[in-house]
């Protein structure tokens, strides 16, 4: 496995920091508190009704992913898909506007073996803001930045929302592209 670049962090299960005072690294508190963003930003009200996503962490038990997220609106058919939420503290990229937060060739190649949308929420510690990726075959190489054209805002939100119930309702077919493919 690779390691993660200087200040970014690839989840706090996987942290491949030496512990600091009780067996808790620093890094391990940037993966918190990014879970924690995702969560949060998953679960706001838009419209002022109910969230769009239920999202349930999904604890150390799953290395792939972190978080099991729900459509909870949509009804006859049961609407979800997972996430995989990277975190740095090193910022957006001015040039380039990516966020540098990794995820492996071979947790790529784990989240295509669940066929079933998949998505990276790159994390920027700093500000709280969160960004969505399609993990799609695109990324077969892994990836080692997220672009911050998708934040997760009222409008991210609701095509996401739209793409994943389209999937579960058979209306593009599995594994179509993705909106926020890269």
């Amino acid at each position: 496995m690779t390691r993660p670049a200087a200040g970014a962090h690839r989840g706090h299960k996987k942290s491949h920091r030496k512990p600091g005072v009780n067996g808790v690294s620093p890094a391990d508190f940037i993966g918190k508190r990014g879970e924690a963003a995702a969560l949060t930003a998953l679960m706001q009200s838009f419209d002022g009704l109910e969230p769009l996503f239920d999202p349930i962490p999904l604890g150390e038990t799953f290395a792939t992913f972190d978080l099991f997220v729900r459509l909870p609106q949509v009804v006859g058919v049961y609407a979800f898909f997972f996430a995989q939420v990277k975190t740095t503290r090193r910022g957006v990229r001015p040039r380039s506007h990516t966020l540098p937060v990794e995820l492996s060739r071979e947790d790529v190649a784990a989240a295509l073996r669940c066929r079933v949308p998949s998505y990276l929420l790159g994390v920027d510690d700093r500000t709280g803001a969160v960004y969505v990726t399609a993990i799609d075959r695109r990324m077969r190489r892994g990836v080692s930045a997220v672009p911050t054209t998708h934040p997760l805002n009222a409008g991210t939100a609701r095509r996401l929302w739209d793409e994943v119930q389209s999937y579960w309702r058979g209306v593009h077919g599995p594994r179509a592209r993705s909106y926020f493919s890269l």
